[in-house]
């Protein structure tokens, strides 16, 4: 029936937007076989497939950097056509995020500088829009403060080291805070742990271990 038909797809989709990712589970599920045919579910199964694919690719970590940043940007494409699509899935926004501020560290380390500002500046945009929508959710705090810091980087080799620093401290600050709360989440140590390891080598760098 009709409202058996739109309670499926209502159904799908939000499971979809909250993380679902068995693609051969909704091809095959039989209770769903009455809607296979209908343009709304082919739409969905074709959105699932382009949602795992972009996802695959921003985990994928490959050590040769040239293919790091083509999974890295073919991601970033994927996750711009699923959001224009699909604006309400924050998912999509939150890791297309995260592939613009690896894209960008990519770019730092190439010493290419002004696109490397620009891209992780799109990313802070993006955690921007974010802060209330996931404002629970303690990776977005910690994605938060990552792409701040690397932005920081950014500042840090292009002679802006002032507002580095500054922002540095305060993301250290947040992160502290973040660590403490989650005292039990080792994960989220981990990551708090690395973005630490990151500005100390900086300021060791320089030999500044006092600020570090």
């Amino acid at each position: 029936s009709q409202q058996f038909a739109e309670l499926a797809v209502a159904t799908l989709r939000k499971a979809i937007q909250a993380g679902y990712r068995n693609l051969q589970a909704v091809k095959r599920y039989e209770p769903l076989g009455p809607i296979r045919e209908r343009p709304e579910f082919q739409e969905i199964v074709a959105s699932l497939e382009k949602t795992i694919q972009a996802e695959n690719l921003a985990k994928r970590d490959s050590k040769d950097e040239k293919q790091k940043l083509s999974d890295k940007q073919q991601a970033a494409k994927l996750l711009r056509e699923l959001g224009e699509k699909e604006p309400a899935d924050v998912r999509h926004q939150a890791t297309l995020a995260a592939s613009l501020r690896s894209i960008g560290l990519i770019q730092l380390g190439q010493k290419n500088y002004a696109e490397a500002e620009k891209t992780i500046s799109e990313a802070f945009r993006i955690r921007e829009s974010l802060k209330d929508k996931l404002a629970s959710d303690p990776w977005q705090q910690a994605d938060h403060a990552a792409v701040r810091m690397a932005l920081g980087q950014v500042w840090w080799e292009t002679d802006r080291r002032r507002e580095a620093h500054r922002v540095w401290q305060e993301c250290l600050r947040e992160l502290e805070k973040l660590a403490a709360a989650h005292r039990d989440n080792a994960e989220i140590q981990w990551a708090i742990a690395e973005q630490e390891r990151q500005v100390c080598d900086k300021y060791g760098q320089l030999g500044l271990w006092e600020l570090a």
